[in-house]
């Protein structure tokens, strides 16, 4: 029993250090990935006000859009019933 025990010591001591060499660089790289991944989480948060601010530019833009458009239609409504109404002194004057 004794002789047994005492292969019993260093096989465990050896297999604990070689689990220690081999396990050690896998979960410290386990830990790096979901510190990373916790950063990222942190990041996107970050990132959504980031996207309020910009959806509201945008808003801001289409409107500023619209009324240009709006503007745009109108002018070229006054232009083309200038061009007709020449048309029509034109046509008279013949």
């Amino acid at each position: 029993m004794e002789d047994i025990l005492a292969l019993m010591i260093p096989i465990v001591f050896i297999l604990a250090m070689a689990s220690v060499l081999i396990l050690r660089p896998i979960t410290k790289r386990l830990g790096d990935a979901l510190h990373q991944m916790q950063q990222d989480r942190h990041e996107a948060r970050l990132d959504q006000g980031q996207l309020d601010q910009i959806r509201a530019l945008v808003e801001s833009v289409q409107e500023r859009v619209e009324l240009v458009e709006q503007r745009q239609s109108f002018f070229e409504s006054l232009l083309e019933s200038r061009a007709q109404r020449v048309r029509l002194e034109e046509g008279v004057g013949r």
